[in-house]
């Protein structure tokens, strides 16, 4: 969520560095979103980069320290790119309100601050295997609400199961 006039910006990240792959993101518009009110970016391409993913800092990702495209520079720049046109392998999406934006959890992606003097306000959801677990992650501050203290699973409170091919579903999700 951000709000009018200066909602902070969101660090470049891949969700991988703090969920499990594979995962796929659903990311949903509950405004009308665009470049003005800090709408989501994508760097082209990113998904197939292998270098420095595990590196974030990930309790930086909310209103960061450093220019929200710094981890960014650091990624491309570990994978061979010139940095000078980093710019020119953003492509900022706008989506209206009730659409959506799908991306692979390896892609590069953050978002600017919101100028514009109306609301910016989304929803992701992960998609990720029912067998996935915290194990080797730095969590972060964000994903750390949801590990039980001393483990590694991925608890269905938090985390449901919502296919699987035999046909297993979390209990709770029949209610909706």
């Amino acid at each position: 969520m951000k709000p009018p006039g200066g909602g902070k910006e969101i660090s470049f990240h891949t969700d991988c560095a703090y969920i499990p792959w594979p995962e796929v993101t659903c990311w949903i518009a509950l405004d009308d979103v665009n470049p003005q009110n800090g709408t989501l970016e994508y760097v082209k391409g990113s998904h197939k980069w292998t270098k420095f993913k595990d590196e974030l800092d990930t309790n930086a990702f909310h209103a960061p320290n450093n220019h929200y495209q710094s981890g960014l520079q650091h990624a491309a720049k570990a994978e061979g790119l010139d940095t000078s046109n980093l710019n020119d392998l953003i492509h900022k999406v706008s989506v209206p309100a009730g659409g959506c934006a799908f991306h692979n959890g390896n892609t590069w992606h953050g978002s600017g601050k919101n100028t514009s003097p109306n609301w910016r306000r989304s929803l992701a959801i992960h998609f990720i295997p029912s067998s996935s677990s915290f194990e080797g992650k730095k969590v972060g501050y964000i994903y750390g609400r949801y590990q039980i203290v001393g483990s590694n699973e991925m608890n269905e409170s938090f985390f449901p199961i919502t296919w699987h091919k035999d046909g297993k579903r979390t209990k709770w999700l029949d209610n909706y």
